[in-house]
């Protein structure tokens, strides 16, 4: 803060201070006009760059939110591929019944005979001594008319 006696003191000294001529830039009206004109071509370049910067953002972002579009349809289209195949694949109650009713020739045996193919198709390990005194296992395969025997 400056006071009154400060305010003086400065009048005082810039009133009595020589000016040298080294310390003052002197410019002429074409110099000055230049300095000028450098200023504003300067100011319009940063104006064009800040713009042209402001428009390639906008760009930018159309693209982007073109390719999340782009993204999100063909997550829509997978999906609903995915949910078709599914519900071809599905089967119903009545295809159900009707696959389940359909009965082959073959499981059309009567117990009896499925029980009996069963048991031929399960052989039969046997312990047999050889003439050395060896314990040899032999597999006996079961035939049908083995068992009805």
């Amino acid at each position: 803060m400056q006071d009154a006696i400060d305010k003086r003191n400065e009048r005082d000294r810039i009133a009595h201070s020589i000016v040298k001529r080294w310390n003052v830039h002197y410019m002429s009206e074409e110099e000055i006009l230049a300095a000028r004109k450098k200023q504003q071509d300067e100011q319009q370049a940063q104006e064009i760059l800040d713009r042209l910067a402001r428009v390639a953002a906008e760009e930018e972002e159309k693209k982007q939110r073109e390719i999340d579009a782009a993204v999100r349809q063909k997550i829509e289209e997978e999906r609903a591929r995915l949910q078709k195949e599914e519900a071809d694949e599905t089967i119903s109650d009545d295809k159900l019944s009707a696959i389940l009713g359909e009965k082959s020739p073959e499981r059309k045996e009567t117990p009896q005979a499925a029980e009996v193919s069963q048991e031929v198709e399960t052989p039969q390990v046997v312990e047999k001594q050889t003439d050395s005194g060896e314990q040899v296992s032999e597999v006996i395969e079961a035939t049908a008319e083995t068992e009805q025997e």
